[in-house]
């Protein structure tokens, strides 16, 4: 059953064609029954939102991290011996609050880390990255980078207000 019910004849057509995908990227040919001034405002519309599309990826991106971290998991038994270190990955996302910016990653991705690097996408340096603060009951944890070159071309996903004990929320 189509979403929108037909008009009338001529209307169900081209419907039936952009839904076949007639009307495609880079399709430049009429469809039949369709003024050609709607057909023109279409494209222009599909491509603004295609540009808006990308421009939200780009944005969404730049605020994503992968985070590598070498573990080396105490031995409280035999504090003095080596333990082998492990590896792992995961991510991160840059969080702002007014003009202060976190990195939020999963706790126990850092937990007993000894070295923490970031990467992000599209730029093939690995900046080192120590941790702010962990809550293992949450599973959230903070960190940082000293490295001012990392921050830039960074997109931070902002918070709205903050609500008080007692504020009712939705």
């Amino acid at each position: 059953q189509p979403l929108l019910p037909a008009m009338d004849a001529p209307a169900a057509a081209p419907a039936a064609e952009v839904a076949r995908g007639a009307a495609g990227p880079g399709d430049e040919g009429p469809i039949s029954g369709v003024d050609p001034s709607i057909q023109e405002a279409l494209r222009m519309e599909v491509a603004r939102q295609r540009r808006a599309s990308a421009e939200m990826q780009r944005r969404v991106l730049a605020g994503v991290f992968r985070v590598t971290a070498l573990h080396s998991e105490p031995n409280y038994l035999s504090p003095w011996a080596t333990v082998e270190q492990c590896q792992s990955s995961s991510t991160a996302f840059l969080l702002a609050h007014g003009e202060e910016k976190y990195i939020v990653t999963n706790a126990h991705s850092v937990e007993f880390a000894t070295r923490i690097t970031l990467k992000k996408t599209g730029d093939d340096r690995k900046y080192p990255a120590t941790v702010v603060t962990v809550s293992h009951d949450c599973d959230l944890a903070l960190l940082n980078v000293e490295d001012k070159r990392f921050w830039r071309n960074t997109y931070a996903i902002s918070m709205g207000s903050m609500p008080q004990l007692q504020d009712r929320v939705v």
